[in-house]
C-alpha cells in the first residue's frame, strides 16, 4: 500500500517540475516567435510614423534606447480599448546598441496613437514625446 503512494507522490513531483521546466521555456507564456512572425516597424531616424494593419494582426515597434543625454524610455501611451500589449522586451546584447520591441495587438477597426516616452532631462521634470505611431486598424 505504501509502495503506490510513493509512486503517486513519485507523478506528481513529475508533472509539477515538467510544468515548471515548460513554463520557464516560455512555452505557457508564448515565446519570441511572435516578435519574428508580426509586422515589424523600425523607428530609427524617424520621430513619427503613420502604420496600417489588420484587426489581429501582431506588430512590433522596434526602437533604439536614445543617446544618453536624452534619457530612458519611459514607457508608451496607448488605448488599451483599441491596443493589448502583449510583450515588451528590452534587448541589451553586449557590444549593441539597447533596444526595445513592443508586441501589441489591435482589438477593433480605429485610428488611434501609441506615443512613446522619455524619462530623464526635460526641463519640467515631466516624460517628453519620443516617438509618435499613428496607427490604422483596419476590419479583417
Amino acid at each position: 500500500m505504501q509502495t503506490s503512494n510513493i509512486s503517486k507522490r513519485q507523478v506528481i513531483i513529475l508533472l509539477l517540475s515538467t510544468f515548471f521546466l515548460l513554463g520557464g521555456c516560455g512555452f505557457f507564456s508564448g515565446s519570441g516567435s511572435d516578435f519574428d512572425t508580426a509586422s515589424q516597424y523600425d523607428l530609427d531616424g524617424v520621430d513619427s510614423m503613420r502604420i496600417e494593419v489588420e484587426q489581429g494582426e501582431l506588430f512590433v515597434l522596434d526602437i533604439r534606447q536614445p543617446d544618453t543625454g536624452m534619457g530612458t524610455i519611459k514607457g508608451a501611451v496607448f488605448d488599451p480599448v483599441l491596443l493589448r500589449l502583449e510583450k515588451y522586451v528590452e534587448d541589451r546584447e553586449p557590444g549593441e546598441v539597447p533596444r526595445v520591441r513592443y508586441l501589441f495587438t489591435p482589438l477593433a477597426p480605429c485610428a488611434t496613437s501609441i506615443i512613446i516616452k522619455l524619462h530623464g532631462n526635460t526641463s519640467e521634470g515631466h516624460p517628453s514625446v519620443y516617438k509618435q505611431i499613428d496607427v490604422m486598424v483596419t476590419a479583417d
